[in-house]
């Protein structure tokens, strides 16, 4: 007997496309939203990898599970925030999507925003008040990952919502250093500014990697004290916040230092 695909089978190639009106009449017709297909995807896991956000409203409004995770763990959330869907992913939290699930692996939505470099991504994330601090497993942060990519944009944002910055993965790499090997100088000094733990050999492992710019950075930041001293990368308004909350304007290392005046 020939096999007659049911409207639940047709909604996974409509989301993958993103035709919503015929999403719209297979919905009208009962299609099934939380029929998953051989990797425990569902339609609006399909909707949402592809950023199509009209496909995603339909399926939602009919009642779609929002956090259904696939075999690998990977939620339309986490899938949206993979490729950057920025409307999709507001559209999900506004449906109350799980803003911490993570996979099988530990990646949350947000670990995997950062990494990818999505920076509205992530901002909605935080302000749904997703952990800055939570690692996948291997102890990898939203901040490393960052770091790693050396996506300082990112890098920037995680900071200023208090990420731990010396935080480090199981095997005892922090940020900084991991800036600093693949030499992402605009991660190191923001690492810097926020008061990131400086090895000893720090410089002679950035030297090391051929990364001259970033080795002789260190180099030349060495005696700084202050968070006024990173005049290259301190944004106007936390400038002033750190004046109002009393810093110094002639700080110095020691005698002889680089001072700020």
């Amino acid at each position: 007997m020939e096999y007659s695909p049911t409207p639940s089978d047709l909604l996974f190639p409509l989301c993958k496309e993103g035709h919503a009106d015929g999403v719209r009449r297979l919905l009208e017709v009962n299609a099934s939203v939380d029929q998953v297909d051989g990797h425990g995807r569902t339609a609006l896991y399909h909707a949402c990898r592809q950023g199509h956000r009209q496909c995603a409203e339909l399926l939602i409004a009919s009642g779609a599970s929002i956090n259904q995770a696939t075999h690998k763990g990977n939620t339309p959330l986490l899938a949206a925030c993979h490729h950057g869907h920025l409307e999709c992913a507001h559209l999900l939290l506004d449906a109350s999507a799980a803003a911490d699930h993570a996979d099988n692996d530990g990646y949350t939505p947000l670990l995997i925003s950062s990494r990818q470099g999505f920076l509205a991504c992530a901002s909605l994330l935080l302000n749904a008040k997703a952990s800055v601090d939570r690692a996948m497993n291997g102890g990898f942060t939203p901040l490393f990952a960052a770091c790693n990519q050396g996506h300082h944009d990112c890098v920037s944002l995680l900071l200023e919502a208090a990420a731990t910055v010396d935080q480090a993965t199981a095997h005892g790499t922090t940020p900084l250093l991991t800036a600093c090997q693949l030499g992402h100088l605009d991660c190191v000094r923001l690492l810097s500014l926020h008061g990131a733990h400086r090895p000893e050999n720090l410089e002679a492992n950035a030297v090391s990697r051929g990364h001259i710019p970033v080795a002789s950075w260190l180099e030349r930041s060495r005696e700084w004290c202050s968070a006024l001293h990173h005049l290259d990368v301190l944004q106007p308004e936390y400038a002033r916040r750190l004046l109002r909350q009393g810093a110094d304007l002639h700080a110095s290392a020691r005698p002889g230092a680089a001072r700020l005046s």
